[in-house]
């Protein structure tokens, strides 16, 4: 019988040295339109408000395209790994934005297949069990 091992966790609080929901993201999700395929809001906004930022990103999903990168695993191209942060945090789309720290997509991200969050008091973790 495998004993299966647990890592406990305090809850998460906030994004402090993770970034791990822009891991597998590769571009920033304004979704196509980067093509102008369908006008968007947020998209549009992005070009008035952050012309260069714009630019840069239509440019790169435009390579990232023609060099069939767009569905590889990897991460976001505004994300700073040094700083494990979205390098234009405040331009970020309204998914970035939404995507609730400490919720089940975050818990999952961190998570990555490396281990299973369980919080301190349950009966699996393994301090609990000392």
């Amino acid at each position: 019988m495998e004993i299966m091992k647990f890592r406990c966790e305090a809850p998460v609080l906030d994004c402090t040295d993770c970034g791990a929901c822009c891991q597998h993201i590769v571009m920033p999700p304004f979704a196509a339109d980067i093509y102008g395929d369908a006008p968007n809001p947020e998209w549009t906004a992005l070009i008035r408000d952050h012309p260069a930022l714009a630019a840069e990103l239509q440019a790169e999903h435009l390579r990232k395209d023609r060099e069939n990168e767009l569905h590889r695993q990897a991460p976001c191209f505004w994300y700073d790994a040094k700083s494990k942060r979205c390098k234009h945090h405040d331009a970020r789309p309204q998914i970035c934005r939404d995507f609730a720290v400490g919720g089940e997509d975050c818990l999952a991200a961190r998570r990555g297949g490396r281990f299973v969050l369980v919080l301190p008091g349950d009966p699996d973790c393994l301090e609990a069990k000392r």
